[in-house]
């Protein structure tokens, strides 16, 4: 085959507000933020270190968590923090007094951690006292509070180590809430465990399924659950003392109960007793608890039913935690609103309506291009690379969909021979500076 070499002259973005946000989570009162050049951001309460700047000092402004360019995704617990690095190793910091970092004990952490030394993590979530997460391989681990066995591995026995929940390779996603957890598998089915109220039994110790329906998206709050079918129909259980089922009342069910009759739902957050919906049509809806102004309406106001957050229609995510939400816009925006006694929201002062967090100047910086040539392409067996600068590269090849199929650290070159034909995007982490690039396998 004739040698076919692309030369790729890759420039970071000229970020923009609108842009410099990648990845985002919140927990109890601090969030944290990765930016497009990797690096990590953090504001709001810091009184167990979960910032992880190497103090106990809170940030009303964003800050940065060490000099480091290589995140890739972070979560927010209750007074802790936990990201995967672009590597696929796994680090925790903040609170540790239930075992949540799962680094098998020790005090409280307020710098990043690494949790042992295996680097196929894939994914990352935290809840009020403990922490999950997702390996390459499909695998679920869980460490921290068990009273309630949420946890799911069987016991109500805490750990302070990650535990594998089950033997199950085909998980795909998590909600963590303080008593009860809820996971989606990668068919669509709809698991749950610990303080759950699914089946009208209170205490499941392991992952149970919530009847046979296939699920678009789930949310566990503190005592009550929120899920979305396949059908685009919104479901909720559990308590519903301020009215964040959405359904009119403030009567409680241990099983499953329809929200309206809509069909176009497509994501929903739990707080602690407030619910955020997203709708197809990129609409965005609010319900429940209104104390701390988490429901958008400018007001402290509950609300029995959901009331639309403004007029905007371009809304495509959202993230929910106690008493604060944020979300994200088609155009790259992230806006917060909510509880903001500690600036969690990063937006300055607080507000009962949605507003912009806007990016800090340094994760606007545009560091130096690098260039890198990259052939055959398409390619049967080897893909090779040029590196100028000499420097050893981390490597890891994702399919479209974003799963991990190849990592590994290498100067030049990556066997591809067992990917099946199709495309794949090939990315390069050198000296700090992460770039990617598709190719083609025949």
């Amino acid at each position: 085959m004739k040698k076919l070499a692309f030369l790729l002259v890759v420039f970071w973005s000229q970020y923009t507000g609108a842009q410099c946000i990648t990845s985002f989570d919140i927990g109890r009162q601090h969030s944290m933020f990765i930016m497009s050049n990797g690096a990590m951001y953090a504001v709001g309460y810091n009184g167990f270190g979960q910032l992880g700047r190497g103090n106990n000092f809170d940030a009303s402004v964003l800050v940065q968590v060490g000099n480091q360019y290589d995140w890739a995704t972070v979560a927010g617990g209750g007074n802790h923090t936990a990201a995967v690095k672009i590597d696929g190793t796994l680090w925790t910091w903040g609170r540790n007094v239930s075992g949540e970092l799962g680094l098998g004990g020790g005090g409280n952490r307020n710098t990043p951690t690494q949790v042992g030394t295996e680097n196929n993590w894939a994914k990352v979530y935290g809840g009020g006292f403990n922490t999950f997460a997702i390996k390459q391989d499909g695998t679920l681990w869980a460490t921290g509070l068990n009273f309630y066995g949420q946890l799911g591995d069987g016991t109500t026995t805490g750990r302070s180590s990650f535990v594998q929940v089950g033997t199950d390779t085909d998980w795909a996603h998590i909600s963590a809430g303080p008593n009860h957890t809820l996971a989606l598998k990668t068919n669509g089915t709809l698991w749950a465990w610990g303080a759950t109220y699914d089946t009208g039994d209170p205490d499941n110790y392991g992952p149970n399924p919530v009847g046979t329906d296939t699920w678009l998206s789930m949310a566990a709050g503190a005592n009550h659950t929120m899920a979305v079918r396949s059908d685009g129909t919104l479901w909720a259980w559990g308590s519903n003392s301020y009215g964040q089922f959405g359904n009119g009342t403030t009567a409680s069910l241990g099983l499953p109960v329809q929200i309206g009759t809509d069909t176009n739902w497509v994501e929903v957050g739990a707080g602690f007793d407030h619910s955020v919906g997203l709708k197809s049509d990129g609409t965005l809806w609010a319900w429940g608890d209104g104390g701390y102004g988490q429901l958008g309406q400018g007001s402290s106001t509950d609300q029995y039913a959901p009331v639309q957050v403004g007029t905007d229609t371009d809304w495509t995510k959202i993230i929910v935690d106690e008493y604060h939400n944020k979300a994200l816009k088609a155009n790259g925006e992230v806006w917060a609103w909510g509880n903001n006694i500690y600036y969690q929201l990063g937006v300055g002062m607080g507000t009962g309506f949605p507003k912009k967090v806007t990016c800090p100047a340094l994760a606007l910086a545009q560091p130096e291009a690098f260039a890198f040539n990259v052939y055959p392409n398409p390619v049967r067996d080897v893909l090779y690379f040029d590196n100028p600068s000499g420097a050893v590269c981390d490597v890891l090849v994702s399919d479209v969909s974003g799963k991990q199929i190849i990592q590994q650290t290498t100067s030049g070159a990556v066997i591809v021979s067992a990917l099946s034909p199709g495309f794949y995007v090939l990315q390069l982490t050198v000296s700090g500076k992460r770039q990617q690039v598709k190719f083609i396998k025949e």
